[in-house]
């Protein structure tokens, strides 16, 4: 018999594979012309990208972490979700023109891309190795929180078992 671990692992680890054989079929057949992909030359409503990476962050930390914090540690942990809401207010007033701009002339679609810019050689291809890598990483690791988060709130809500 599988354990729910070991199907919950097994689904997670299908769906990964998925999504990055997705990525790869498609920059297998993206064009070299790669200006009419990047986000910096669309002109995407800059409240509804706030409101995406806003309710990325609330999704799950402010959610589930605060809240559990807060459970766990005291009501001295209101503080957390309050310094979150003003550093994203502070971000998304001065920096994402200044980004955008920096994107445009680094013709950067991705962000390895954009941190690797005006270097060359070995150096470059380390560094977006090495932040394409971290990213997967801690992608990963968010995306399993997610899932914990929500096997944790089913089990609570519905009086599943834990294992």
């Amino acid at each position: 018999m599988i354990s729910t671990y070991g199907t919950s692992g097994a689904v997670f680890a299908i769906a990964l594979t998925v999504t990055f054989l997705a990525a790869i079929i498609g920059r297998l057949h993206a064009t070299q012309d790669r200006t009419d992909r990047d986000l910096a030359g669309r002109n995407l409503n800059r409240w509804l990208i706030g409101l995406s990476a806003g309710a990325t962050g609330n999704s799950g930390f402010i959610v589930t972490g605060a809240v559990g914090l807060g459970y766990s540690g005291g009501v001295q942990w209101i503080m957390l979700p309050i310094a979150w809401l003003i550093g994203d207010l502070v971000f998304w007033t001065f920096f994402p023109g200044r980004l955008n701009e920096y994107a445009r002339a680094a013709k950067a679609t991705t962000l390895s891309e954009l941190v690797a810019f005006g270097m060359s050689g070995t150096a470059a291809v380390l560094l977006r190795l090495t932040i394409a890598v971290l990213l997967c990483v801690f992608l990963g690791m968010y995306t399993s929180a997610q899932w914990l988060a929500g096997q944790k709130f089913l089990s609570a809500a519905f009086h599943f078992s834990d294992v």
